[in-house]
Parts: C-alpha cells; sequence; structure tokens
C-alpha cells in the first residue's frame, strides 16, 4: 500500500499522493494507435544503422536476414521490451474505454436532469398549426408539411408573429432560471 503525505495545515489530515494529470482522448488515442511487435522494435533501431541507398524492399530483405541471425539474448531483450509496452497498451486501451464510457454516462445524467431547451417562436406557431393542416391535407409529406408550416409562418401578420416570439422569449428567460438553480 502507497504511503500517505501529511499535509501541512493539520497533523491529523493526510492527503492521497497527488495524483497525476490525466492524459485527453486525443492524446490517448494518439499513443494507443498501435501495439509494438519484437521485430518491429528491432527493424525501428537497425533502420538508422542501414546505408541510405537501399530501396525499400533491400532494407526489409536485410533487416530479416539480421534478425534471422540475432542472437537469442538480443531477441530476448526486443521480446521483453514488446511485452512491456503490450501492457502499457491493454493498460491505456482500458482507460480510453473507461473514459469513453464515463463520458456517455455523464452526458446521459446531464441531459436526465437538465431542463428541456425553450422552442423557437416558429416551433410554438407549428405545434398549434400543424394538427390543422394535417386535418386539411392528410397526404401530405413530411416535407411538404414543412415547407406548408414555413409559407403560413411568413404569410401570418406581424402582430400574430410578435406574440410567438414573446411566448418564446417568456419561455427562454424560464429555462435560464432554471438552468442557474
Amino acid at each position: 500500500m502507497p504511503r500517505r503525505r501529511r499535509t501541512e495545515r493539520s497533523s491529523n489530515t493526510i492527503s492521497p499522493r497527488p495524483r497525476r494529470r490525466r492524459r485527453t482522448r486525443t492524446q490517448l488515442r494518439r499513443r494507443v494507435a498501435k501495439e509494438n511487435y519484437p521485430f518491429l522494435l528491432f527493424r525501428r533501431s537497425e533502420r538508422s544503422k542501414l546505408p541510405r541507398d537501399l530501396t525499400p524492399r533491400q532494407a526489409a530483405r536485410e533487416l530479416s536476414r539480421r534478425w534471422d541471425s540475432a542472437s537469442p539474448s538480443v531477441k530476448q531483450r526486443f521480446r521483453n521490451k514488446a511485452k512491456r509496452l503490450r501492457r502499457k497498451y491493454v493498460r491505456e486501451k482500458r482507460t480510453l474505454r473507461r473514459l469513453r464510457n464515463l463520458r456517455r454516462v455523464r452526458a446521459r445524467r446531464r441531459k436526465r436532469y437538465e431542463p428541456k431547451r425553450p422552442q423557437s417562436a416558429f416551433f410554438l406557431f407549428a405545434l398549434r398549426e400543424r394538427p390543422r393542416i394535417r386535418r386539411e391535407n392528410p397526404e401530405l409529406s413530411l416535407r411538404e408539411m414543412g415547407v406548408e408550416l414555413g409559407r403560413r409562418w411568413w404569410d401570418l401578420p406581424a402582430s400574430e408573429r410578435r406574440w410567438y416570439r414573446n411566448r418564446a422569449a417568456r419561455n427562454r428567460s424560464k429555462f435560464r432560471r432554471n438552468l442557474c438553480l
């Protein structure tokens, strides 16, 4: 069990060790991108030692030949390094998965307790007008219904449109008050 430090404030209070800064999801995704295998690690370390004038195919052949002729101790060193990196990879992958799940859960929780956003003036108008249009033209598609609602909204006298806008403004202020509670 890790030792805990005493803080300066009080002799009775024990605070946990300072936490390491968490990485963001994009940082993790960038780092967790690939798994490392012993040969890939060997290739990465040996590539700089090859002559520059080799074609990629020749370089690959030469590196394969060197890997095949490498001593078991050299291969073991790269296997151990790959194993270490594999453990780190799995750990970071798990962290990334947890982070994703946590983000989803927080978003759901936030949505559940947040009041719904207020409707705009046009939506308040559409809420009242849609049943009338549906009664008059039951065969209209959703798109045609939207077009008809828009046409009726713009044909509406300014005084009636103002009534809907005032209603929407009242709903917005109520929403803001509820959000601050």
